[in-house]
Formats: structure tokens, sequence, C-alpha cells
């Protein structure tokens, strides 16, 4: 009884540390951290991609600069991907940000290979924070979108 309990407990720690080491998940984060990244990715300090899931016309009115736009109302949620392999390796950091509806947590699980992080509360949310203020440059239009 008691050494099984410890075996399945073992087991299940070891599948944790392991999920955790490769970053295998989708994790929410905050503002200050979501902010933090972006403005590391839009600087080219760090690789990777941060992906607008808002309608094309919202993000042409506002974005985050270096942003490209995956348009949900377009496209299929499990074909990011294979979308976003076409611009970045296996293993870089995702950063999403949806207008607050739950759909960057949704996307978030078809990018386990990734290190995916999302915001939950929505652009226009993390637009007020002092953070995005500080950090980020917001641009317009959708020359940049990548779509």
């Amino acid at each position: 009884g008691r050494l099984k309990m410890k075996k399945i407990i073992k087991v299940f720690l070891i599948i944790t540390l392991v999920l955790t080491i490769c970053g295998c998940s989708a994790k929410s984060i905050d503002e200050k951290k979501f902010c933090k990244y972006a403005a590391e990715i839009s600087s080219g300090k760090t690789k990777g991609k941060i992906v607008d899931l808002r309608a094309l016309d919202q993000y042409s009115e506002a974005h985050i600069y270096s942003s490209y736009s995956y348009d949900l109302n377009k496209h299929q949620q499990e074909d990011i991907k294979a979308w976003l392999n076409t611009y970045l390796r296996e293993g870089r950091i995702v950063l999403l940000i949806d207008d607050g509806s739950g759909r960057a947590q949704e996307v978030a699980q078809y990018l386990k290979k990734y290190k995916t992080y999302y915001y939950e509360n929505g652009y226009d949310t993390l637009k007020q924070s002092s953070y995005f203020q500080e950090q980020l440059i917001e641009v317009s239009g959708s020359d940049d979108c990548g779509c």
C-alpha cells in the first residue's frame, strides 16, 4: 500500500519535472511579465513572436509593435501551429493576446512545443497597465501583420 503510493508519487514528480524542464506547456501570465517578454521580443533581444488573436480590424486600430495578427474569425485555431512554424523554431517564446474572450488560452493548447504564455484579460486591459505604457510601443495599420 504505502510503498506503491510512494512509487506513484515519485513517477508523478518525475513527469512534472520533465514537463517543466522542456517548457511544454502554456501559462497564463500577468501584465508585468507579458510586457517584459513583449518588450524583449519587440527589441530583438529575445527570439519569439507576439501573436494578436483579435479581429484584423481591431489589430489595425492598435497593436503592439512587431506583433503578428492571427484573426480567429478567419483562421482555424488548430492551424496556428503550422502558421507559426513558418516564422519560429519550436522551443521559442510565443506570447498570445486576445480581446479578453479566453481564446488565447484555447489557442495556447495547440502550441505546446513552444514556450507559450498568454494574457487572459484582453488587449484593452493590458493597454491600460503602466507596464504597457512604459515598455511597449503601440502602432496601427496592418502592414506588419504577418497575415
